[in-house]
């Protein structure tokens, strides 16, 4: 038992107060780092979910018009004043 004691601390090492400080640095660093990226990453994905939105609201408005559209959709997309407005009902900006 008392050399797996003594093999075991030489496996790690005793940090200083000034490492342990640097290493808590470091770690802050990639800890901001890593919240940077995750919100970057939301950011994209929210753009891209917009776009898509617009892309399927600009598909069901062209099938519409060729009167090719599901009526399960057209209800979907008709709002409660009885209006066919895809934009409206999926909260996209229609295009200017």
């Amino acid at each position: 038992m008392h050399l797996f004691v003594d093999s075991w601390r030489h496996r790690f090492k005793v940090l200083s107060f000034s490492e342990r400080i640097i290493n808590m640095s470091e770690l802050e660093d990639l800890l901001r780092q890593k919240a940077e990226i995750e919100a970057r990453i939301l950011e994209v994905r929210a753009s891209e979910v917009d776009r898509l939105k617009f892309d399927l609201a600009s598909i069901a408005y062209q099938l519409r018009e060729l009167n090719a559209l599901p009526k399960t959709l057209v209800a979907a997309f008709t709002d409660k004043a009885g209006t066919f407005n895809v934009y409206r009902t999926m909260g996209v900006k229609r295009p200017q």
